[in-house]
């Protein structure tokens, strides 16, 4: 519904069929998942992997508040996004970055658009040489 609506994002997504996966990747609306809502609560992690190898933007989110999910710690989202929903751990990362920050784009009046570069997630590991650079373009 999110994907025919033209929605920015589909927010606490939870479960979605075959034919909602190839909706939201064609349309380019965020999936925003909920692992620690999930796990918390005890019910079924939605198809991540699924979701990203058909195309989709996932992002992960907390949903912190005391009912459902009384955790606010992204690392631990995207750890759960790496333990618990497939995802490689430069994906986890893009999840809880530049994938949540495209969740918050909205359309200028007139349907002109901005562009917005330079999200970039840069680091690396003391001692190992291993580096790591996962880079977006949003425009909206």
């Amino acid at each position: 519904m999110a994907a025919e609506l033209g929605a920015v994002s589909a927010d606490h997504l939870a479960a979605i069929s075959e034919g909602g996966i190839t909706a939201l990747a064609k349309s380019g609306t965020v999936a925003v998942l909920l692992p620690g809502t999930m796990l918390f609560l005890g019910k079924r992690q939605a198809p991540a992997r699924r979701m990203i190898d058909a195309g989709c933007a996932v992002a992960l989110a907390t949903d912190f508040n005391p009912g459902s999910s009384p955790v606010f710690s992204l690392p631990l989202m995207a750890m759960l996004g790496v333990s618990q929903l497939g995802l490689l751990p430069a994906e986890a990362i893009t999840a809880i970055t530049v994938n949540g920050a495209a969740g918050w784009v909205r359309p200028r009046a007139g349907g002109r658009s901005r562009r917005a570069s330079g999200l970039t997630s840069r680091w690396w590991r003391p001692g190992t040489g291993a580096r790591c650079r996962i880079g977006s373009e949003l425009t909206w």
